[in-house]
């Protein structure tokens, strides 16, 4: 099975370089053709603004190249100019003032132009493209995605200083040497030489290294990226990274979050929500100061969240836990109990009629309320419940959240039903944890607004 898998993402990785490669050469063309344009085509001259990403066509090419399904495989998402202006947003003053910039996980070059942007421009074309050598860098491990960046950062260079690109002048003769080949995760120091690190690191998991100190088995290789930026950069770098929502709201990336805190002096966390409208995958952004840490706070929340926190919580009220019962797993051995799954919990209902089934565990006396563990940003509901009566304890399935009143009283569950139905429920969900599940700790954590 793993040769298989082995084989399949070399034929993955060898097709992506096929489609990225034909994509280079498109662009690569366009340098060509305009080093030949008489100085009064002007409106040629114009039109290499479509290789500048500010507009989306380039973008829209290189998903043209490059197909879904084989960007998915390989873990390849393309930053759009929005999420892309927004990172660099960040670090707009600095990059005014000639900071050195870096983007550890380059790809085409999205972030790095759009931190171009914001460099200062010099007198010619000529001393712009070595100005700007000077305080680019980045990395990636295709060939072919480090040609296209310098490609686009050269044509960028031309197009903001509207001038006929010299003959003797091409992207191969050009600087933007600091943008090269490397596996970022395998350098000591990656990141050393920037003021600023921008990047939106890989999507994909791994299992995770044995130097690794906040988790084990497979994790986010994000999630790494990050760790190796901490690991290698300056006191006071400016970090501003596109991240998957997990490593913001879920409990397997709390000790994470509380090495990346302890290390930074500043820290901002912005939801974006769907990365783009083709990837299935909630982000935010985060920006941080290297530095000490004045507070160190493991649960990343907008400033609405965080004020909320003097408000009672579920966890004030309720105990939560998620259903014992794994179908698949556990054996129907134990005695006759009362069995609750996710088609048995109608939503919005009191449920008093269940099925038995034999079972041995951690077993839930009635009343209490229960919440399906499925919960997408876009649904009516994030948080669906049921309300389970009886008069036998029940035993709970796996894909339901337990919250098991505190009183003992079916009057405290049906209030809770009625708050978790409501738009301020959604709305505290939607900015807590953007996965596509809910976690123990994100429905302990709702603070209960009336």
């Amino acid at each position: 099975m793993f040769e298989n898998e082995s084989i399949n993402k070399k034929v993955d990785t060898l097709h992506t370089v096929s489609y990225i490669s034909k994509f280079a050469d498109e662009i690569e063309g366009v340098v060509l053709k305009y080093s030949k344009v008489d100085s009064s085509q002007s409106n040629e001259i114009n039109d290499i603004h479509m290789l500048d990403f500010s507009n989306g066509k380039t973008n829209l090419a290189l998903q043209h190249f490059v197909p879904l399904n084989t960007r998915k495989k390989a873990g390849i998402f393309f930053t759009g100019s929005v999420l892309a202006d927004k990172v660099t947003g960040f670090i707009a003053p600095l990059l005014k003032k000639g900071a050195r910039v870096i983007d550890p996980a380059c790809g085409a070059g999205n972030l790095l132009l759009s931190c171009a942007k914001h460099l200062p421009v010099g007198k010619s074309l000529t001393e712009t493209l070595c100005d700007w050598s000077n305080l680019l860098y980045g990395y990636d491990l295709h060939y072919q995605f480090v040609r296209i960046a310098r490609i686009r950062l050269f044509l960028l260079a031309a197009f903001l200083h509207k001038e006929i690109i010299p003959v003797g002048l091409s992207v191969k003769n050009s600087e933007f040497r600091g943008i090269k080949i490397k596996d970022t995760l395998s350098l000591k120091r990656p990141t050393a030489q920037a003021d600023c690190v921008v990047v939106n690191p890989p999507f994909g998991y791994m299992i995770a290294p044995g130097s690794c100190q906040w988790a084990s088995g497979k994790i986010q290789i994000a999630a790494l990226f990050i760790e190796k930026i901490l690991s290698s950069g300056p006191k006071g770098q400016h970090i501003v990274a596109i991240l998957p929502d997990v490593l913001r709201s879920g409990a397997r990336y709390k000790k994470w979050r509380s090495i990346v805190s302890g290390s930074a002096s500043h820290l901002d966390i912005e939801i974006i929500g769907r990365f783009d409208d083709k990837t299935d995958v909630d982000v935010f952004v985060l920006h941080m100061v290297t530095g000490k840490s004045n507070k160190k706070f493991t649960e990343w929340y907008t400033e609405k969240s965080r004020s909320s926190r003097i408000q009672p919580k579920i966890s004030d009220l309720f105990e939560v836990s998620v259903g014992p019962v794994v179908p698949y797993r556990c054996p129907h051995k134990g005695n006759w109990c009362p069995y609750l799954d996710t088609s048995s919990a109608i939503p919005w209902s009191i449920v008093s009629k269940l099925p038995n089934r034999r079972f041995k565990g951690t077993v839930t006396e009635p009343p209490f309320v229960v919440v399906r563990r499925t919960s997408n940003p876009g649904d009516k509901y994030r948080a669906v419940a049921s309300i389970i009566t009886g008069s036998s304890p029940v035993a709970v399935e796996n894909h339901l959240i337990v919250l098991k009143p505190k009183n003992g009283t079916i009057k405290q569950c049906i209030k809770l039903i009625e708050i978790l139905k409501g738009a301020s429920a959604n709305q505290w969900f939607n900015e807590r944890i953007r996965c596509r599940h809910l976690t123990v700790s994100s429905v302990k954590e709702m603070v209960l607004m009336e």
